[in-house]
């Protein structure tokens, strides 16, 4: 992430970013974000390739595991929500 920051460097002021962006802060937002926020996003993405990607057998049950483990966690999550 880091060395990509640097390439765009030049490009972060127009994206409304107008100081440099040290590694803790990322670490610091990374550490602070649950993941659970990205699972619908990583959920979609998965879909998608799973379409894409239909005759690859051995990559789509690879998939389908990713996706069931990510239902399971949140149910966990969500249970332990309600339960505590």
């Amino acid at each position: 992430m880091d060395i990509a920051w640097k390439k765009v460097k030049s490009k972060l002021y127009h994206c409304g970013i107008k100081s440099s962006v040290t590694k803790s802060t990322l670490a610091d937002a990374n550490r602070d974000r649950g993941w659970r926020i990205y699972a619908d996003y990583v959920q979609v993405l998965i879909n998608q390739a799973l379409i894409i990607y239909k005759d690859d057998k051995k990559l789509c049950k690879e998939l389908e595991i990713i996706i069931y483990s990510l239902i399971v966690q949140r149910l966990i999550y969500v249970y332990s929500f309600f339960s505590g």
